[in-house]
């Protein structure tokens, strides 16, 4: 699939970046690992909210869960190691 988009220079430079670093083949592939990033996000911060506090804590707050006798269900919601910024340059 071709995609087209109106790239301002400061996302271009970002895109620029994230290539030369050696971590992404191509611009492609950054742009599908940042929608799939967000997608996890987005499913998180469903579930309640999402902290970001600093280097190497990324966490999704517990929802907060109506007393037991409203008959809800609660359920841990937590972002992958795999998005975590362990690994990146400092």
């Amino acid at each position: 699939m071709i995609v087209y988009f109106d790239c301002k220079p400061h996302v271009k430079d970002a895109l620029d970046a994230l290539v030369s670093g050696g971590r992404y083949r191509d611009y492609g592939e950054v742009i599908s690992v940042a929608v799939l990033n967000l997608r996890v996000v987005e499913d998180a911060a469903a579930a309640g909210p999402v902290v970001v506090a600093g280097p190497g804590s990324i966490t999704a707050a517990a929802p907060q869960v109506a007393p037991a006798n409203e008959g809800t269900s609660s359920r841990v919601v937590s972002v992958p190691p795999l998005f975590g910024i362990h690994d990146l340059p400092r």
